[in-house]
């Protein structure tokens, strides 16, 4: 289902850059198949740390989490290590 956003503002270079950035970082997270609960908070962090609160731009953030964290959890491509 896509869902159509109207109002939404194209993306800037600015936050391209920080998309680009929270990609590599969760990339790194996750290439050992492993998502510790560290390395969820540090990406947890850099998602909410936006100090300009651009509801397009965290939208972009979450999307891009779902995709590449939360969809290999639910096909079991990626483990969740909860500290013991």
């Amino acid at each position: 289902m896509k869902i159509e956003r109207p109002h939404s503002l194209e993306i800037t270079p600015e936050e391209s850059q920080e998309l680009e950035y929270l990609r590599v970082r969760i990339e790194r997270a996750i290439q050992d198949g492993v998502i510790t609960r560290i390395e969820f908070e540090s990406i947890k962090t850099i998602m909410f740390s936006n100090k300009k609160n651009n509801p397009d731009q965290i939208l972009r953030q979450v999307t891009l989490y779902r995709h590449l964290v939360v969809e290999k959890l639910n096909n079991g491509e990626l483990i969740f290590e909860s500290p013991q």
